[in-house]
């Protein structure tokens, strides 16, 4: 039984990657890597099949990983599918949880997405962080703007103050479609300091942010009727459950 249920599991992990192969882009690294944890799931069952009794700690694994997939599954899905189908309107969705939740990975893999891409004609990605400057993050997302078109920057942006570079990025977004990520958000400042620089109306594209408070998240999502997503982490039995996991397979696999 315990058999059936992996192998169950690792089939529809390994369809689902074949699958969606053509679209992965850059996330093939991430798909040989599954790819390689497959066969380690597979060599851990021979092992595993060859005990005469069934391990209480090992089934509770198999429904952890398998609840856990599946749950991951439900959140790609129906982010990709919320921003797929609402892309010819306006709006922020944040992302909120503490620090190396894996915020930016999630946004990260919707961002490369294939079909996300070839929804919008403008993608940028720019880390605020806690050490944010205005000015210099201005600067870098117009020449990111510039090199997503490819194009050069404008003849004096190093010149530029902070609204004659808001307005620069406001006239460059008003007629495209676009995604724009702004990465680790440590402050309501830094939000308030940064928002005017986007369409307000007539606009077709996204704002997505990553931030560990749920205040710059709100204010973010909410004024914009937009989304706000809030990331847990893992309870610590389903901790537990994976420390034994990573170890089992270790042990059994030397």
């Amino acid at each position: 039984m315990v058999e059936i249920e992996v192998c169950f599991l690792v089939d529809q992990l390994s369809a689902w990657i074949s699958k969606e192969q053509q679209f992965l882009g850059s996330l093939r690294e991430n798909a040989e890597s599954i790819r390689d944890e497959m066969g380690h799931i597979r060599a851990f069952l021979r092992k595993a099949d060859q005990k005469q009794e069934v391990d209480p700690q090992l089934e509770e694994w198999i429904k952890q990983v398998r609840d856990i997939v599946y749950d991951a599954e439900d959140v790609m899905d129906k982010f990709m599918f919320w921003l797929k189908g609402r892309r010819r309107t306006e709006g922020v969705i944040g992302l909120v949880g503490t620090g190396g939740l894996g915020k930016t990975t999630l946004v990260r893999k919707v961002y490369d997405d294939a079909a996300v891409r070839l929804g919008f004609s403008t993608h940028v990605w720019v880390t605020v962080s806690n050490s944010f400057k205005l000015h210099d993050l201005l600067r870098t997302m117009i020449r990111r703007l510039a090199v997503d078109v490819n194009k050069q920057p404008p003849h004096g942006l190093e010149a530029m103050d902070a609204d004659e570079m808001k307005e620069f990025v406001h006239k460059f977004l008003r007629n495209r479609t676009y995604i724009i990520v702004l990465d680790d958000i440590w402050s309501l400042t830094a939000w308030e300091a940064i928002r005017y620089a986007f369409p307000r109306s007539r606009m077709s594209g996204f704002i997505i942010i990553t931030t560990r408070f749920q205040s710059i998240g709100c204010a973010a999502s909410i004024e914009s009727n937009g989304y706000l997503y809030n990331m847990q982490p893992l309870p610590q039995e389903e901790s537990k459950t994976l420390f034994y996991r990573k170890g089992l397979l270790r042990g059994l696999m030397s």
